[in-house]
């Protein structure tokens, strides 16, 4: 029988509870999964890439800017716009937002993890055009890596009670990201 790690248990429970919240009437024409159906392994969820979530695969893309994407919210964030996934070419890429576990895949994150490397090896803040430099040295880059594609819900949740306080400005909904296990830049 298969067992599964605590966080595991916490993101099938979350899974859960988010399809009676998400669903307006719990039986209106949908199918309402439950909890026991994810553990029994009886639903197996895929993500943006067609993958089940938590299983590796290899995938190619580029590292862009989230803000050219997502707008001035996202300025310092970095999405990874996947055009490969296991040697397939896709259609059209799609942009997803990741984590690295891999220290040797040279993938920064963000504007703020890329400038510190840079900041560890100057001993010093860099200046306006050594930051343009290091960002177009990254940005544009192609990357291939394995990965593996994880899910949860965010937002807000429908009706909620008037005196609750808000915690988030996007609607309730699921989302996944990529962790970066191994790979690096082409």
């Amino acid at each position: 029988m298969k067992t599964f790690s605590r966080a595991a248990k916490y993101y099938l429970i979350a899974i859960t509870i988010a399809s009676y919240m998400l669903a307006d009437e719990p039986n209106k024409g949908g199918k309402v999964i439950t909890y026991s159906d994810l553990v029994s392994e009886k639903v197996v969820v895929t993500g943006m890439f067609d993958v089940p979530l938590g299983k590796v695969f290899n995938v190619e893309g580029t590292l862009v800017r989230a803000r050219d994407t997502l707008g001035a919210m996202y300025n310092s964030a970095f999405l990874l716009s996947i055009d490969v996934v296991d040697g397939r070419k896709l259609e059209q890429p799609k942009r997803i937002f990741f984590s690295v576990k891999d220290v040797g895949a040279k993938l920064p994150e963000g504007l703020v993890e890329l400038e510190s490397w840079k900041k560890e090896e100057l001993k010093r803040s860099l200046t306006d055009d050594e930051r343009k430099e290091l960002i177009a040295q990254y940005v544009g880059r192609r990357y291939k890596l394995s990965v593996v594609e994880n899910g949860h819900f965010a937002g807000l949740p429908k009706d909620l009670p008037r005196n609750c306080v808000l915690w988030a400005e996007e609607q309730y909904r699921f989302d996944t990201a990529l962790v970066v296990i191994a790979g690096g830049p082409m």
